[in-house]
């Protein structure tokens, strides 16, 4: 079989569509960000070196065939229990964030069908052995954080709680408090399913809780997915590289021969030009006082949005005209924005994702509009800084904490963006088909008094086929007419150019 209709067979699979035809494109047939991560690690299965910034930017699968080559495996690292930590770990266990014990993502299903309790619990054991960070403890001690992956969990992986039929929400709740305190770093457990056994009406609910420092959107997808496949009965089968073999990977790649070029690349950029970020109030930016100022794209632009427009990918367009609105606000022509990626490629090895653990990259990208004066260009101006950028796993969080000391040093003395944006793209994974949510929220899943890192973050997510754009901002330093008017001028400067270039 030829690399193009590998590839269409890779795409008719993760798309899930009858055919595709080679002028296809990948917007079109419902592409995202989460499909794109799974499309480029089948093609690295199949030895075709996809990245996932060649498939948005690629018209057709026929283009994205042309464009790509082979993969070549790196040599796989020896494993041993102890683990190197990933970046996005010590970024935010060497944070002044004081909520490292919890940061938590928490998520609530109900079988679709009336499942006994032991099939249950056999699923779920299932999935927390197929992953390597459900094992993980991380500690501190004199020489600093450290990982290791143990035998087995420090807790039974799976707890079964029978209840009473007079069980209320506000029990629920205390189970849920009771299982975020039994997650985390000091509590040597860093994930915990629970299964609810409800006496009458007969049914059974799964708690799942997972902190932060083991799980990212792509994990969630791959729990899922793989929860789907257990309860089906089908048996897991190892994932494409352990959580051990990539860390490691990652850790020798920041020590490689690519560190130094990559680390000069930021270190060069226009850090001097960067004009503070102003507040309206000088408090403190605790998570207690966040709130978020949400916008929806209309679902005929959002659809226009996702396909890339002469070259530039959907994200460009959205990071481009938020700097179009920043530059104004901030009266500079140079910006720097925290950018969130998947942080699933290593040059030359392709793309792992079914594994479980916080891989995404956290990366400053800085764009110089210098003397832009349209939306078009400053668009223009962040495709041009994204194509300069290293967009895989070993950028700039790797190299700040993985790389030799002097590499390291260099950037962490390079100042610290105040904005950050999570452009995801794509709807959140779907839930199997075998279970369904249950919206009883996440409880305090981060501590009140823990600090919010960024003066503004902004995330962008499609639901029900509209991109939602949420600004994320604390009461103790912005008043809420400020975002506001700062949400509706992006809203307006990207439907406007969203409808000009269609």
């Amino acid at each position: 079989m030829n690399q193009l209709d590998t590839l269409i067979d890779i795409w008719r699979s993760v798309l899930q569509v009858d055919e595709v035809k080679p002028d296809d494109n990948f917007y079109d047939l419902g592409g995202d960000s989460l499909t794109a991560v799974r499309i480029s690690e089948l093609a690295t299965r199949a030895g075709i070196l996809v990245g996932q910034e060649d498939l948005m930017l690629a018209d057709s699968v026929a283009e994205l065939a042309a464009r790509v080559g082979p993969v070549t495996p790196p040599r796989r690292p020896a494993e041993s229990a102890r683990v190197p930590l990933l970046p996005s770990q010590l970024r935010f266990l060497h944070q002044e964030n004081r909520s490292t014990e919890r940061y938590n993502g928490v998520a609530w299903f109900r079988p679709a069908e009336d499942l006994p309790v032991d099939r249950l619990v056999t699923a779920l054991t299932a999935v927390a052995e197929r992953h390597e960070a459900f094992r993980l403890v991380i500690g501190h001690d004199d020489d600093g954080w450290h990982g290791r992956v143990a035998d087995r969990p420090g807790l039974p992986p799976v707890l079964v709680r029978e209840l009473p039929a007079d069980t209320t929400e506000e029990t629920l709740g205390q189970i849920l408090e009771e299982t975020h305190r039994e997650v985390g770093p000091a509590a040597g457990a860093l994930a915990r399913f629970v299964v609810l056994d409800f006496a009458a009406p007969r049914r059974r609910e799964v708690l799942i809780v997972v902190h932060h420092l083991i799980y990212d959107v792509f994990s969630w997808a791959t729990i899922t997915a793989d929860l789907e496949r257990a309860l089906a009965g089908a048996a897991l089968t190892p994932p494409t590289i352990s959580y051990r073999s990539w860390a490691a990977l990652l850790a020798e790649a920041a020590s490689g021969p690519l560190a130094a070029e990559r680390a000069r690349y930021w270190r060069t950029r226009p850090w001097d030009r960067l004009a503070a970020v102003p507040v309206d109030l000088d408090g403190e930016r605790t998570f207690a006082s966040v709130q978020v100022a949400s916008r929806r794209l209309p679902a005929a632009q959002t659809r226009q949005l996702r396909r890339s427009v002469s070259g530039r990918t959907a994200r460009d367009v959205f990071i481009g005209t938020l700097c179009d609105v920043w530059r104004s606000w901030l009266d500079t022509s140079t910006i720097a924005v925290d950018m969130y990626g998947p942080g699933r490629e290593l040059p030359g090895f392709g793309t792992v994702g079914d594994i479980v653990g916080w891989l995404a990259a956290i990366d400053p990208l800085v764009v110089d509009l210098g003397a832009v004066n349209d939306t078009s260009g400053s668009v223009a101006a962040v495709a041009r800084a994204r194509a300069a950028m290293p967009g895989d796993a070993l950028g700039f969080l790797a190299l700040r904490w993985l790389a030799d000391p002097r590499i390291a040093a260099q950037l962490a003395e390079l100042p610290q963006p105040e904005l950050y944006v999570n452009y995801r793209g794509g709807p959140a994974a779907p839930p199997p088909a075998s279970i369904a949510e249950v919206d009883r929220g996440a409880g305090l899943w981060r501590l009140p008094h823990g600090l919010q890192p960024y003066n503004l973050e902004v995330t962008a997510d499609v639901v029900d086929g509209e991109l939602v754009i949420g600004w994320h901002y604390s009461l103790a330093a912005y008043r809420p007419a400020t975002v506001d008017r700062l949400a509706d001028q992006h809203l307006r400067t990207l439907a406007t150019f969203l409808e000009r270039q269609w």
